[in-house]
């Protein structure tokens, strides 16, 4: 396929893309992102965007953890699994996460080893989706704030989100397991 049939493909793509889906992704990842993206800045830059957002508590607040957030559940044998963003300790691991709560098959070690495809790719997809709208929810927010404007998101292994490497918080996508 040549370079300008790709382009054409994306033009057409996006000339398809209306306002209103384009209003529809932001809602949607701002479900998911907003609380722990406010978390995360405020942990790490020690600015709290809480009041800019409407939140019913502060972010210093000990209450700040009660502070709902967006999940995805999705169901594997016996249990009930809860997805979504929140802050872990700058060593935390998602790979040792999908292990110990049995969601990778048996003697798998990697999400990228997984040989079971279906769920390989839905947990891929539920990682994207949730990193990728903490990234743009990340841009709205500093487009909006002249303090945060020349700060830069950076990923660990497409896990962990954080602002700078030596900072005890980050935030990644974490799993709590439940009985169904």
């Amino acid at each position: 396929m040549s370079e300008e049939s790709i382009e054409k493909q994306l033009s057409e793509i996006a000339n398809n893309i209306s306002d209103n889906d384009i209003e529809e992704t932001y809602k949607r990842s701002e479900a998911f992102a907003l609380i722990p993206v406010l978390k995360l800045i405020y942990h790490t830059i020690k600015i709290d965007y809480g009041k800019h957002f409407k939140l019913k508590v502060p972010l210093s607040s000990n209450k700040a953890s009660e502070i709902p957030v967006g999940e995805i559940e999705i169901t594997n044998n016996n249990y009930k699994y809860k997805i979504y963003l929140d802050l872990v300790k700058n060593d935390y691991d998602l790979n040792k996460m999908l292990i110990e709560n049995n969601i990778l098959s048996n003697n798998i070690n990697n999400i990228m080893d997984e040989t079971n495809e279906e769920k390989k790719q839905q947990i891929i997809n539920i990682i994207t989706f949730l990193i990728h709208s903490a990234k743009l929810i990340f841009e709205s927010i500093k487009s909006k704030y002249s303090e945060i404007n020349n700060i830069d998101i950076n990923l660990d292994n497409n896990t962990t989100i954080y602002f700078n490497p030596d900072a005890e918080l980050r935030l990644a996508v974490v799993i709590k397991k439940e009985d169904v």
